[in-house]
């Protein structure tokens, strides 16, 4: 039955949620887990019938059912789940496939948990966060308070801010004591909500170790990776491109095309046309004109060698000389864009260094 596997939700209002996974159907109100439970599927007609073996539904496990499921049936495109209600009898609701997730336009982002680990200091005042794995404990003048288990969200438009919740809560916008929380670089931007009072802002800075006053030695690494720079690009429209790269530790007796040791590649929308300049090490440098078709044939060599996985990465191995690794730069017309960085290993795949190199020197020129 993995081709059930999936998740429904209504369309245009706010109501259930369903997810098949595995061979079981859970159930959700507002993000909060209401119905778990195996089934069997059975064809009636042009509908397939999902015979439950658990039916009430339930706002915590310890809690008395306030609905049960007296049907749900998978036809015209549709997920349709009848219940009854104590007091107000019987409902229906019609839920069709999304791709959200059931904290909405969003996913869990793990990257983004493990930048979360450690501690975050209040900004003035004497509040403090912990976060350890996936769970998020309050402090308060010291004393611990409440701990929540949380997942970070990334939303699926580009630019969006990251966001903390919880992970098994009814509660959309919240999280612990706290309103919507956002995770910006090394902030995290939150309030508390109070009723019938002006909302208190609040933001928490990530705490940091003592750094060492000592030089790093010749031969030690300097990581400043970004772990939070998103892996995948939505847009197509490159408007800037940057890339130095040096082979002098390859072996390119196979590899005709790559015919010098070191390369430098730019190109820069400019209206109507598209500024280029190409160096390889032995020649000049040289400036040319292309049409916007260039940036075009540009975009799928960086999809094709899935070169936005790279984004984020800076790395420094001190006492090296300026002949190694690489330098990527990649900017799009809806502000996303790839950066990285690394004096000590050329991280870009060779068969892409091979596309760039024909595209730049032409002969796979648009």
């Amino acid at each position: 039955m993995k081709e059930l596997d999936g998740a429904w939700e209504p369309r245009g209002y706010v109501g259930p949620r369903a997810e098949i996974r595995e061979e079981k159907l859970t159930l959700l109100w507002r993000g909060g887990v209401v119905l778990t439970t195996p089934f069997s599927v059975e064809k009636e007609g042009e509908a397939l019938v999902l015979h439950l073996k658990y039916s009430d539904k339930r706002y915590s496990p310890d809690a008395r059912p306030y609905s049960r499921v007296t049907d749900c049936r998978l036809e015209n495109g549709g997920m349709t789940i009848t219940e009854e209600f104590p007091i107000t009898g019987t409902s229906s609701d019609t839920l069709y496939p999304t791709q959200n997730t059931r904290y909405g336009a969003c996913a869990p982002d793990e990257n983004a948990l493990r930048h979360l680990q450690g501690t975050w200091i209040q900004l003035d005042g004497s509040g403090k966060l912990s976060f350890r794995e996936d769970e998020m404990t309050e402090f308060w003048s010291d004393l611990p308070g409440q701990t929540t288990r949380i997942v970070v969200l990334r939303p699926f438009s580009p630019g969006g801010a990251l966001r903390v919740a919880e992970r098994d809560s009814a509660r959309p916008d919240g999280v612990g004591s706290f309103g919507t929380m956002t995770l910006r670089g090394d902030a995290l931007e939150t309030y508390i909500p109070v009723c019938d009072a002006p909302t208190r802002n609040i933001v928490f800075i990530k705490e940091r170790k003592e750094e060492k006053t000592e030089p790093i030695p010749c031969g030690g690494t300097s990581d400043w990776s970004n772990h939070l720079a998103p892996k995948s690009i939505v847009s197509a429209e490159i408007t800037r491109f940057l890339a130095k790269i040096s082979l002098l530790s390859y072996n390119l007796d196979d590899r005709p095309v790559l015919t010098s040791r070191k390369y430098e590649l730019q190109a820069e929308r400019e209206g109507n046309k598209v500024a280029c300049v190409r160096w390889r090490m032995g020649g000049e440098q040289e400036a040319f004109e292309e049409s916007p078709a260039f940036l075009e044939s540009l975009q799928r060599i960086v999809a094709k060698h899935e070169l936005a996985k790279f984004n984020g990465l800076d790395k420094e191995t001190h006492g090296l000389p300026e002949n190694f690794g690489a330098d990527l730069r990649v900017e799009y017309a809806s502000g996303e864009r790839i950066s990285a960085h690394c004096n000590r290993t050329m991280f870009l795949p060779l068969k892409a260094v091979e596309d760039l190199v024909k595209l730049f020197y032409g002969e796979d020129r648009p």
